[in-house]
């Protein structure tokens, strides 16, 4: 999760999907230290089709929501360059 700081409002921007939601400051909450000790767990990667890349989130997210995917890593430095498909290629 990223944040970015106007007036009395903060732009949180969620790393999973990439939607942003904007909140007063007076509903953040701190997290506690037990949790911020996590080390992240979001990975960047990259997509392997430039077809990919030029789509937008929703239509990306159309194409894929409620399938099942195999994601294949193609290579071994980030950011990670990924394969999507269905396993049936």
């Amino acid at each position: 999760m990223a944040a970015e700081e106007n007036e009395g409002t903060t732009v949180i921007r969620f790393v999973d999907y990439g939607n942003t939601e904007t909140v007063r400051n007076s509903d953040l909450k701190v997290i506690p230290i037990s949790i911020r000790n996590y080390r992240p767990i979001a990975i960047e990667c990259t997509a392997d089709d430039p077809a990919l890349l030029a789509m937008s989130l929703e239509d990306i997210q159309a194409m894929y929501s409620e399938r099942e995917l195999c994601v294949e890593v193609c290579n071994d430095t980030p950011p990670f360059c990924v394969k999507l498909h269905d396993g049936k290629n």
